[in-house]
């Protein structure tokens, strides 16, 4: 169980903008993971060959729904930040604060 949590908004700008990274990285590699294996299919013809075209598109297909994950999952915790400054702010003045 948690002990402590602890949410501020830099925090969640934090994550949002460390998987936005990861993201990037992931489609870096998809990249090159496709171009490597479109290079290494035409090394094969026929069923060989068909039959690693359609798993490669299948692989490539369900590593960018992954990325177009992380990328909502970023713009969430965005979001997440910008409302929860907000909140906090709000709060903050109506207990007094002026700044």
């Amino acid at each position: 169980m948690i002990e402590h949590l602890e949410v501020t908004p830099y925090r969640l700008s934090t994550a949002a903008a460390a998987i936005k990274a990861a993201g990037g990285e992931i489609d870096a590699l998809v990249g090159t993971l496709m171009r490597e294996s479109a290079t290494l299919s035409l090394q094969w013809s026929g069923d060989a060959q068909q039959a690693f075209a359609r798993a490669q598109a299948q692989l490539g297909e369900r590593l960018v729904s992954r990325t177009a994950l992380l990328s909502r999952m970023s713009d969430a915790l965005e979001e997440l930040a910008t409302a929860y400054g907000e909140a906090d702010l709000a709060g903050a003045r109506a207990l007094g604060a002026t700044a």
